[in-house]
């Protein structure tokens, strides 16, 4: 659910469950969805393999499945909850960056964490109680983000020194991280590191001489180490460096925009959303509260974002060249002042002509409602909403 609209009462949503998406060089992928909220992973192989290898990990010391997740096209039910103390992940085949794998790589994941104020490592990637031959990615204080490996004889190949990183995570709020690995002629590698989707830095080894451990962990430093406290979520491993528009969360696909103006009520009307903004999976709200009971209105969408006075409030929506789409018909606010609306993929005006929402469109959408008792123009609009929808 968007977070802007908390304050709307619970609606429960039952999506299907599928399988989510796997792309092209996927190595291994961690939902995480197989887990139920509030239990405990346990047993050998528990932490099953949503990709296409089956190569399950080994939870030690019980980390619990947590239902807090991030906003992501794809069903996401379930994420995993580290203490910080003794949970931890074994995965008893070659981490995806070491030299047992093509040279381009990826890593990536979703973390939401607390300011770990010390060096804790997330990604240890070797089982072995002596610090060499293994990667390291770690957060520390301030969500600052380190990147580094030991060569299997110890020498450290430091690039991202983790108390002067470039690259941070937003502390307690969900962020997805990405690693990528390319070779160059001159037999140096490069590691590119995004945030949210966005390039952040990159990070030259000239000499590299990469790891040949065949086990790896999250939150399984050695004795010495503290690890990691945090929920995670959504680890991939790819044998292939992804562009940033094939991860599997480049931002929020919805977000909203523009002020709305303070009705009869005394509040602002906002818009908000709840499902997933799947074309394929057809179960997406709009939504919008804090209005007049009783009043009549109408969802509509259009292609472009705006922001012009109109009425006692402004269009959040412009027309751009395919015009506005409502969606009827019009409907009467509830006695709580909200007002609900599936928008279906599969009628008009989303399912053709100029209006039709496809995968990967971006379109604007408010809600228009009228309100006498307000004595200005008699009637207003909630904020913007900003959705990308996917397939």
């Amino acid at each position: 659910m968007n977070p802007r609209i908390a304050w709307l009462t619970p609606l429960l949503l039952i999506v299907p469950a599928t399988e989510s998406a796997t792309a092209q060089g996927t190595l291994a992928h961690y939902c995480f969805e197989n887990g139920v909220p509030g239990e405990a992973a346990e047993g050998t192989d528990s932490i099953l393999d949503c990709g296409p290898n089956g190569l399950d990990g080994t939870p030690t010391g019980g980390p619990v499945y947590s239902g807090d997740v991030a906003l992501l096209c794809q069903p996401n039910d379930v994420s995993l909850a580290l203490d910080g103390v003794d949970d931890s992940i074994t995965f008893d085949y070659p981490f995806v960056f070491h030299v047992q794998y093509p040279v381009e790589a990826t890593l990536e994941f979703l973390i939401k964490a607390p300011d770990p104020i010390l060096h804790r490592p997330l990604f240890w990637t070797n089982t072995s109680s002596v610090d060499e031959n293994r990667f390291h990615l770690n957060l520390n204080g301030g969500g600052m983000v380190g990147f580094d490996y030991r060569a299997p004889n110890g020498v450290l190949h430091d690039l991202l020194h983790f108390n002067n990183s470039e690259l941070s995570i937003d502390l307690d709020v969900w962020t997805h991280i990405a690693v990528t690995r390319i070779g160059n002629d001159d037999g140096s590698h490069t590691y590119s590191f995004f945030k949210n989707g966005t390039f952040v830095v990159s990070k030259d080894d000239a000499s590299p001489s990469l790891p040949n451990a065949d086990q790896w962990t999250i939150d399984g430093p050695p004795t010495g180490f503290i690890p990691a406290t945090g929920i995670i979520d959504e680890v991939r491993l790819s044998d292939r460096a992804l562009q940033p528009d094939e991860f599997l969360y480049a931002g929020s696909p919805i977000s909203n925009y523009c002020t709305a103006n303070a009705n009869s009520t005394g509040q602002s009307a906002l818009i908000g959303s709840i499902g997933i903004p799947s074309v394929s999976t057809n179960f997406f709200f709009v939504r919008a509260g804090h209005m007049p009971a009783g009043q009549c209105g109408l969802f509509y969408y259009g292609p472009e974002e705006a922001q012009v006075p109109f009425g006692d409030g402004t269009r959040c929506v412009g027309s751009g060249s395919a015009g506005f789409f409502r969606l009827n018909p019009v409907m009467t606010i509830d006695d709580n002042g909200n007002a609900i609306r599936l928008l279906d993929f599969t009628q008009p005006p989303a399912n053709c002509g100029s209006g039709q929402i496809t995968p990967g469109s971006t379109w604007y959408f408010q809600f228009w409602y009228r309100d006498p008792a307000a004595n200005g123009a008699g009637f207003n609009l909630t904020d913007g909403l900003e959705v990308t929808f996917c397939e």
